[in-house]
């Protein structure tokens, strides 16, 4: 079964969610444990959620979760689904397992800047202006290249009547989107 867990994961990662999960759910469906058994929920979670599916993917990422609580990239998923689900306050909860665990462990910026930004976000959906938007700024610290971090930033600013901050924040998103070679509107 690894040998077949591993080509699922890597369906998966090329983006062919429907064929990972069919792959995943029937290496998850066979006796015996092996190497990795204790992932399968993990990314079931993610073809999940890129399916629209995200209270299905929610419960993976919860199961993964009860079996390995560390796994800060499933609390992070779970708070995204979350996120879909319209339950910011969840989010929230799910969103700050994920940065005291990433923060805890390796401390991989780019993952604890998205994190920071998603925490973001779910405050935002609380009308917690100000607190999503000191989120936001926390998270584009960690990943300047998060060009929509920098667009949040740049609306939190606005909201918040600093039109000079905000206009800094969307020439810092302009400048990320360059450095990654996104789309880049006006001069």
């Amino acid at each position: 079964p690894r040998p077949r867990l591993l080509r699922a994961i890597a369906i998966q990662k090329q983006g062919n969610y429907a064929v990972a999960l069919e792959e995943l759910e029937e290496v998850g469906s066979r006796s015996g444990d092996f190497k990795g058994r204790d992932s399968i929920d993990h990314f079931r979670g993610w073809c999940l959620f890129y399916l629209g599916r995200p209270r299905e993917a929610e419960a993976a990422f919860a199961a993964h979760l009860a079996s390995t609580p560390g796994s800060a990239d499933s609390a992070f998923g779970r708070g995204v689904s979350l996120l879909e689900l319209g339950r910011p306050d969840a989010a929230l909860d799910a969103l700050d397992l994920a940065l005291e665990i990433e923060t805890a462990g390796a401390g991989r910026r780019r993952s604890v800047g998205k994190t920071w930004i998603r925490r973001g976000d779910a405050l935002w959906e609380l009308g917690r202006t100000e607190e999503a938007t000191r989120s936001f700024h926390k998270g584009v610290i960690q990943f300047s290249d998060h060009y929509e971090g920098w667009a949040k930033l740049g609306r939190g600013h606005e909201r918040l009547g600093d039109a000079e901050k905000a206009e800094w924040a969307r020439r810092e998103e302009r400048r990320a989107r360059i450095r990654v070679g996104a789309p880049v509107d006006g001069p």
